[in-house]
């Protein structure tokens, strides 16, 4: 029964010595130790009353119980400590705060994995101006291809248009027309004197006879007929076409023969007797006004006239005038005409030959306006469909 409070005692060291606090900590303690005797003596005069009362109420199996309440030396501990002195030490609070700072990293972490997600946000508002970029292209795309069927359509229309519209066909002849020896030389003389030709073949004298027996009018066989003169030389080039080569030879051959029946036949003659009696009719106006200007201009001098006959007389004679010379250019043609018929000049240096290939519609010519039309309806287009994508 002694024996209980030497085991108690080294429990209430074990406790003092498990939180050690500093020097003073271990001076309390100190004091403890020595103050412990007089509690070794209080305690077991405690605990040897009630041990001696257990035995009388409890079974021997549980006699160990009474080693429980030993628990009040526990209590005891604040008094042996001295712990008054533990608010002095100031170190006190370090300790603490060092343990606590491994602990914020883990609060720290969670914040990193938001980081790592932002960084994709911001890769993604970086890979906007590609889509942009891929957006235009895409339009750029679409506007090419939009062109690209225009253009195409208008070039198949065209295609399309030659193989439907009816094919015209000409044919071809050369006539020699060379300028005389004895005739005044130079370009304005040849000029001239070719120049008349291409009228004579494409006027009313040579086409009338010949539209009338095929039943067309002038105007519609002048459409057919194409006269020009060879570059740098004496050559007029006539062409005639129709809807078939056989019609194109056909109406060639009927020009050619009305052109040198017109030129053999006396129709300049009686030309120049016209011209000649209208030359005579005005030269003998222009006399008789002229007499009357003179009288008029002379009772305008001495008072008696009127200014107004004067201005009359005087207009009238320069209408005649310009009449003259209008009349006297006629005759000089119709002398250069007449000497041409004369000598014969004018020769068939080709007869009429047929063009092998149809001259209208041609399918290259024809693809290629529809691809130049189409070519603007796209660029029309593009235009109207960049300003809507601008606008929106």
């Amino acid at each position: 029964m002694t024996n209980t409070p030497d085991i108690s005692l080294p429990r209430a060291n074990e406790t003092t010595n498990r939180h050690p606090r500093g020097p003073s900590a271990q001076a309390a303690a100190a004091r403890g130790s020595v103050s412990a005797p007089p509690e070794r003596t209080t305690v077991p005069s405690d605990a040897s009353k009630e041990e001696s009362a257990a035995p009388a109420q409890a079974d021997p199996p549980t006699a160990a119980k009474p080693d429980l309440p030993v628990l009040p030396a526990r209590l005891d501990l604040p008094t042996a400590t001295a712990k008054p002195d533990l608010p002095v030490a100031p170190p006190q609070p370090v300790p603490p705060a060092v343990p606590a700072q491994p602990n914020p990293p883990p609060t720290v972490s969670p914040p990193d994995p938001p980081a790592s997600v932002a960084r994709p946000e911001r890769k993604a508002e970086r890979a906007e101006p590609p889509r942009g970029r891929a957006l235009a292209a895409a339009q750029i795309r679409r506007l090419a291809v939009l062109a690209v069927t225009i253009v195409l359509l208008g070039t198949g229309a065209g295609l399309l248009g030659a193989l439907v519209w009816p094919a015209t066909y000409a044919a071809r002849a050369e006539i020699l027309y060379p300028i005389r020896q004895d005739e005044a030389t130079g370009f304005m003389r040849e000029d001239r004197n070719l120049t008349t030709q291409l009228v004579l073949l494409q006027g009313r004298a040579v086409l009338g006879p010949v539209a009338q027996g095929q039943g067309r009018t002038v105007e519609d066989l002048e459409d057919d007929v194409t006269v020009e003169v060879v570059e740098t030389s004496e050559v007029i080039q006539v062409e005639a076409r129709g809807p078939s080569r056989e019609a194109a030879i056909g109406t060639l051959q009927a020009i050619v023969d009305q052109y040198f029946a017109l030129k053999s036949s006396s129709q300049p003659s009686g030309v120049r007797e016209y011209l000649d009696g209208e030359l005579a009719t005005v030269q003998s106006g222009i006399s008789d006004v002229q007499g009357r200007l003179t009288q008029l201009q002379s009772e305008a001098a001495a008072g008696i006239g009127d200014s107004a006959a004067v201005t009359a007389a005087d207009n009238e004679l320069q209408t005649l005038l310009s009449r003259e010379q209008d009349i006297q250019a006629q005759l000089d043609d119709l002398n250069i005409a007449s000497a041409s018929a004369s000598g014969l000049n004018a020769q068939l240096l080709t007869p009429a030959y047929p063009v092998p290939d149809a001259v209208s519609p041609r399918p290259l010519v024809a693809g290629g306006t529809g691809a130049l039309i189409g070519l603007i309806v796209a660029a029309g287009a593009v235009v109207l469909a960049v300003r809507r994508w601008i606008r929106n």
